[in-house]
């Protein structure tokens, strides 16, 4: 399955399953963001960060402009899950199975309309 929807061949025939709407996107952008940014720093406190005060708010600013600017190289519409998000900044094969399956959705869409 995940071949197919990443527009590779697949060892069995799952035709059937290729997807033929965009993900379900439960959260706007701005709220995905929001919540990559807080998981991500709820990462440094349990793993026993120790930062000064007021170095919170500016580490989040920083990083929520980041994400915002990662969602746009990403799609310029749809948003993964933060933890996929979180993800796919860190590594490049799972970058390039996000952009593989958007383009899959996107030709599977194409298609039926055809």
């Amino acid at each position: 399955m995940a071949k197919l929807v990443c527009d590779k061949e697949a060892n069995v025939d799952l035709a059937l399953f290729i997807p033929v709407r965009s993900p379900i996107q439960p959260l706007t952008r701005e709220e995905v963001i929001t919540e990559t940014v807080e998981h991500m720093l709820a990462t440094g406190y349990e793993s026993d960060w120790r930062i000064p005060v007021e170095w919170h708010n500016i580490i989040e600013r920083i990083m929520y402009a980041s994400y915002e600017k990662f969602t746009k190289v990403i799609h310029p519409v749809i948003t993964p899950p933060a933890e996929i998000l979180a993800a796919s900044k860190e590594s490049q094969s799972i970058l390039n199975t996000l952009h593989e399956s958007y383009i899959g959705v996107k030709r599977s869409r194409k298609e039926k309309l055809v």
